[in-house]
Order: structure tokens, then C-alpha cells, then sequence
């Protein structure tokens, strides 16, 4: 994973997540209805070693999506954006499949314990009009590895212009799981 990856990735969890202390959960923030990751799911990921990356990610488009997975994209990032807008990082990891949520507790720091997990547990909400927006979808398409793609269009209110980031997703019997987000767009399809 490139650095310019890493940053990108690290400064987009940042200005969703912000931090604070205690251990006390409100009730579920509008829109946010994905439940937590327990400390047991996130520990047990974080003692795996994170497998090898491999040499960049194969990209090739294969067919157009049909309209449900289409819908559970935007389901999807919707719940993505009011997770992350209540301040319920372990309600966003529960968007993240396990590799990909692995790939990120590997650069935590702290390292997930108790006390960090509390951390995360309590809610800082974004201020009224302060939180992300999401603007667009686009270029949604399966790719022949059959993980889902979609060019995502965030603003953020602390960043000046909008951020497209490319959305990897699984497809579950459940509905879709971000596989990978990749820092702001330098690339497109077609």
C-alpha cells in the first residue's frame, strides 16, 4: 500500500471519526442502523497478521450492475455517511468486510484494546451542517473479480473541495460490504 494511499485513507477516517472518552452508547443516530463491531471481532482481526498486498488491484470492468445492486450501493454509502457524521466509527466498521477492516486496525494506533475500544464507542456527532455530504455515485460497475465499483463523491466541510474516492464492495447474502476505499481519485473507468 503506497503512503499517498495510506494518508488518503487515514485523513478521510480522521475527518469522519473524531474521538473522545467514556464508554456510554445512545441510542442509533438517523440513518446509522449498522450494528457495532464488539471488541472481540476487532481484537481477533488485529492479532492476525495482515496478509501480503498484492501488487496492485485488478480494476478490469466486467457487466453493468443490475438496479438492486445499484440501490445497495447507495444504501450503502448513505449508511457510511450517517455513521460516520453520528461520530460511530464501530458502526462503520460494520460496513467494512474483515480483510479490509483487518488492513486498517493494522495502523492504528493505539492498538485496539479496551480503553481505545471505549474510545470509540461514545458518539461525537458532527455539529448541524458540519458533517460529510454525500454528492455522487458514479461509474457503478462490476468488476470480473466480482467486487462492485463505484467513483464516490464526498465533501467535507474542514476540506475546501469535494473528494471522489474509488468504493470496492462484496456483495453478501446480507448486502454489500466495503472492500476498499482508495484514497482521492487519480484514475477512472471508462
Amino acid at each position: 500500500m503506497s503512503f499517498r494511499r495510506v494518508f488518503a485513507i487515514a485523513g478521510a477516517l480522521l475527518l469522519s471519526f473524531p474521538l473522545g472518552s467514556g464508554a456510554q452508547s445512545p441510542p442509533v443516530a438517523a440513518g446509522c442502523s449498522v450494528p457495532p463491531r464488539p471488541l472481540s471481532e476487532l481484537t481477533a482481526l488485529a492479532a492476525t497478521p495482515v496478509a501480503a498486498s498484492t501488487p496492485g488491484v485488478s480494476l478490469t470492468i466486467g457487466e453493468p450492475l443490475n438496479i438492486e445492486q445499484y440501490g445497495l450501493i447507495e444504501q450503502t454509502m448513505e449508511q457510511f455517511i450517517a455513521c460516520s457524521n453520528a461520530g460511530e466509527p464501530l458502526r462503520v466498521y460494520g460496513l467494512y468486510t474483515d480483510r479490509y477492516l483487518q488492513q486498517l486496525l493494522s495502523l492504528e494506533r493505539p492498538a485496539i484494546d479496551q480503553a481505545r475500544y471505549d474510545q470509540l464507542a461514545t458518539p461525537i456527532p458532527a455539529a448541524p451542517g458540519e458533517g460529510a455530504h454525500l454528492i455522487e455515485i458514479a461509474k457503478q460497475r462490476k468488476l470480473l473479480d466480482t467486487r462492485l465499483y463505484a467513483e464516490v463523491t464526498i465533501t467535507y466541510p474542514s476540506v475546501p473541495v469535494p473528494k471522489t474516492f474509488v468504493v470496492l464492495f462484496v456483495q453478501t447474502t446480507d448486502g454489500l460490504l466495503i472492500d476498499d476505499i482508495m484514497g482521492e481519485l487519480t484514475f477512472s473507468l471508462p
